[in-house]
């Protein structure tokens, strides 16, 4: 809960008044015109998703000038067409472009962008008409009556099943809806002009505020037809909220800061906190950080959270203390929102007091709603910032009064299974938890096994339908830690838990496997270039890159899965006595590389793009390391360590683009590096990571050693040393060749189970993004899937 009118561009949660607030709580409200909350249309089985058209009348109702390039909650969907595959065809409002952006993308691989449309006129409270209109070969995008991109799809129609489990959602924050038409038919211009004609390719045409189709309102058919429902009833939406209400720090704008600093160390803390800003974020230890705090506070005091605010002022915290009399006027705090707006749930994004405090917190959220909720978000304390804390370690006291975990943030989920339990889970201390990956949304066959589903991502919606429809709420969970666990399996790689009930079981089996754990790093050899034999000029000479090892074989930073080798990466690293050279080659069409970053330390990462990481010496620990990134026009962001942009190195760099690829060539002094030739020629072992930040054709963050959990865990750099003449590094880019799945044997405790196994249907569920329908014999103990993931199983009687 932030008190203030206005959007920060460098906090990605909305700031409410009051009466906002409490206006959220209360529900989304629907008018006659529009519909401003969450709905879907279902497709009929008979409608042909070969040929047709969507189109909606919507209202913005956000401030497009007030959002900030970089956060995605700025994002607004608009429209789209989402098939139980995956297939996709949608258009939305993107934070970046300030526009339209459209993609398409085949069940589950990932978004094809085909159109970045700025919209530098639109304004709160105008009115647009958008559209989607799509044939066998293609998709066009309409705005306000008008084509503006033709995409031809040359592999046939965006969705090539059926229709039925097609959906149209409508579930933008940023736009109210006002009719909506869907045609058996491509769009016209004159229909275009008009939302309100029907022609005889209508099928719909309606205010979905007053919806009578068939629609899904929160997981909920209103009306079992098609489209010809006469149902009118509006169900309203209500939504549980959370407030981001914390006290960890004191703003330097409270006008309490003066008596409050008059008691001594009880309020201002004096030994370290974690400072944060857009510049830099590191431990602090007491005096320093913002220049008001030095020439206003001078000491006394430990800097904390430094944000720039949209008047140009800064807002420059300072650390508080866990336990002190300031926490009463915080208690009091929560206790007059909950009363004044509703709000029952309380999110605390770590927690910044003692259990002492926790415990009254509770206590006032319990006097006033029995259903109170306070959810933890834990990031990963011991990896990042080497901390070394062990998160749920330092925070058991407070857990009692927790209901929800939410870790993830810097975890790495390719940790041992163990590690999930302990670390992740939340099982040993009785909490639900939930995954955070904000690529996808996590591991949903390793979560199922804890019982915990993705907090974002496409397989979170489809985990909650199957607990609804199994009823999860009343099985016994028993999981593989558990003696009494009904399910086991021949590979100590691959674990199972059981959800059991009269009648039938819910089983999740998740691998993992050992090549993908942290520390499987990758490893190269290179020698020693003459001197000054290598010349930057964007283009890769073999003759002068004939010392270089060599790499390719990139994986996927989220799933540890190789990189087709149609979008492969070689990367190149050498050196002479003087400078550190490196290369790459990034494999891939190059019609649409994204290279919008200008200025040198812009976010470069959000273009096509490269990075280099290089740690001169391993024994170091944080912030002993160097960041380059680079898009394919020569634009550079740099850092040492994490955070320090400040650091400008002295590259050198030059690139060129092909049609199948796009080359960087770049150098360093090593004295820029605290790094000699003698000291690698002697035998020093540096850590490298080859990084690729692919935005077209498809989005894709690869690496050359496996970095899942960040790319900055020092953990994960790959290692590379100087070889003898003759002993560097060379590596190719290999066909593609299939991946050989995992095949495990199960056995089952039909008997625990209260399964009779001649007469158990053994199926695996249809889980919408993630694992397709199957059924299996009764008797079948043999189960295969991909590496790294898993099968979900529903046992029942016949």
């Amino acid at each position: 809960m932030h008190h203030s009118d206005m959007l920060n561009p460098y906090i990605n949660y909305p700031f409410f008044k009051t009466k906002e607030l409490k206006n959220l709580q209360e529900g989304a409200v629907r008018t006659e015109s529009m519909l401003n909350g969450k709905m879907e249309y279902l497709l009929p089985k008979t409608f042909d998703p070969v040929q047709g058209s969507v189109e909606a009348q919507v209202k913005v109702t956000f401030d497009p000038a007030k959002t900030s390039p970089g956060v995605s909650s700025g994002n607004q969907s608009l429209l789209s067409l989402n098939a139980p595959n995956g297939d996709t065809l949608a258009v939305h409002w993107n934070v970046d472009d300030k526009g339209l952006r459209a993609y398409h993308k085949r069940g589950a691989g990932q978004p094809i962008i085909t159109l970045q449309h700025p919209t530098p006129d639109w304004k709160e409270g105008q009115i647009h008409q958008v559209g989607l209109s799509w044939t066998a070969k293609g998709y066009s995008i309409w705005l306000d009556g008008s084509p503006i991109v033709e995409v031809p799809l040359p592999d046939g129609p965006w969705h090539q099943g059926t229709a039925e489990g097609v959906r149209i959602p409508l579930d933008s924050a940023g736009f109210a809806y006002g009719p909506i038409r869907l045609r058996t038919a491509p769009l016209t211009a004159e229909l275009a002009k008009d939302p309100t004609l029907r022609d005889p390719a209508t099928l719909l045409l309606e205010t979905p505020a007053t919806a009578g189709s068939q629609v899904r309102v929160d997981g909920e058919v209103t009306q079992a037809g098609g489209f010809t429902a006469n149902a009118r009833e509006v169900k309203t939406i209500k939504s549980e909220v959370d407030i981001y209400y914390t006290v960890r720090e004191l703003t330097n704008r409270a006008v309490e800061l003066w008596a409050l600093r008059s008691l001594g160390a009880e309020i201002f803390r004096r030994d370290t906190m974690m400072v944060y800003s857009v510049e830099k974020t590191e431990m602090a230890a007491a005096g320093g950080g913002d220049p008001w705090l030095r020439e206003h506070l001078v000491d006394h005091y430990v800097p904390a959270w430094r944000t720039p605010l949209w008047n140009g002022e800064t807002d420059a915290a300072i650390a508080t203390t866990g336990l002190s009399r300031w926490h009463n006027h915080y208690l009091e705090g929560l206790d007059w929102l909950m009363k004044e707006t509703g709000i029952n749930g309380l999110y605390l994004d770590g927690i910044g007091y003692d259990d002492h405090i926790m415990a009254r917190v509770a206590k006032v959220m319990l006097a006033n709603n029995p259903d109170y909720r306070i959810k933890f978000h834990g990031g990963n304390g011991y990896d990042w910032l080497d901390a070394k804390v062990n998160t749920l370690g330092v925070t058991m006291a407070h857990l009692p009064y927790i209901t929800e975990l939410w870790f993830g943030e810097f975890y790495d989920y390719n940790r041992s299974p163990d590690f999930w339990l302990t670390e992740i889970s939340g099982i040993p201390f009785g909490l639900y938890g939930e995954m955070l990956n904000y690529q996808n949304g996590g591991n949903p066959y390793r979560g199922m096994v804890y019982g915990m589903s993705g907090r974002l991502g496409g397989s979170c919606t489809a985990i909650y339908r199957l607990w609804d429809e199994f009823g999860i709420a009343d099985a016994k969970p028993l999981g593989y830690w558990d003696s009494r666990c009904p399910v086991t399996t021949d590979n100590p790689n691959v674990r199972a838990s059981a959800y059991v009930k009269e009648g039938k079981s819910l089983v999740a089996i998740a691998d993992w496997d050992p090549a993908s754990r942290p520390g499987n790093r990758s490893t190269a050899s290179m020698e020693a270039s003459p001197d000054q034999s290598i010349k930057i000029d964007g283009v890769i000479d073999p003759k002068e890159w004939g010392k270089a090892a060599q790499v390719t074989t990139f994986k996927s930073l989220d799933s540890k899965e190789k990189v087709p080798a149609a979008g492969q990466t070689l990367a190149y690293l050498t050196f002479d006595s003087t400078h550190l050279y490196f290369a790459f080659r990034s494999v891939g069409p190059t019609g649409n590389l994204v290279a919008k970053q200008e200025g040198r330390d812009s976010m470069v990462w959000e273009d096509d793009s490269i990075e280099l990481f290089i740690q001169p010496d391993t024994s170091l620990g944080l912030d002993s390391y160097y960041q380059l990134v680079v898009n394919s026009k020569g634009v550079l962001f740099d850092t040492k360590g994490e955070h320090d942009s400040a650091w400008n190195g002295p590259w050198t760099v030059a690139t060129s683009v092909a049609p199948d690829s796009w080359i960087c060539e770049g150098s360093i002094p090593l004295a820029a590096l605290s790094l000699t030739a003698k000291q690698l020629r002697d035998g020093r072992t540096i850590g490298v990571n080859f990084v690729r930040d692919q935005k077209s054709p498809t989005k894709l963050v690869s690496t050359w050693s496996p970095s899942g959990g960040g790319l900055h865990l020092l953990e994960n750099f790959g290692r590379i040393s100087v070889a003898k003449p003759g002993g560097r590094t060379v590596e190719e880019i290999q066909p593609d060749q299939p991946d050989l799945p995992c095949k495990v044997k199960v056995s089952f405790d039909w008997k625990s189970l209260g399964l009779d196994p001649a007469k158990v249907k053994i199926t695996a569920p249809k889980l919408e993004n993630f694992q397709e329908a199957q059924v299996f014999d009764p008797g079948t103990t043999e189960f295969s899937f991909p590496k790294d993931k898993g099968i979900i199983l529903l046992l029942e009687k016949r």
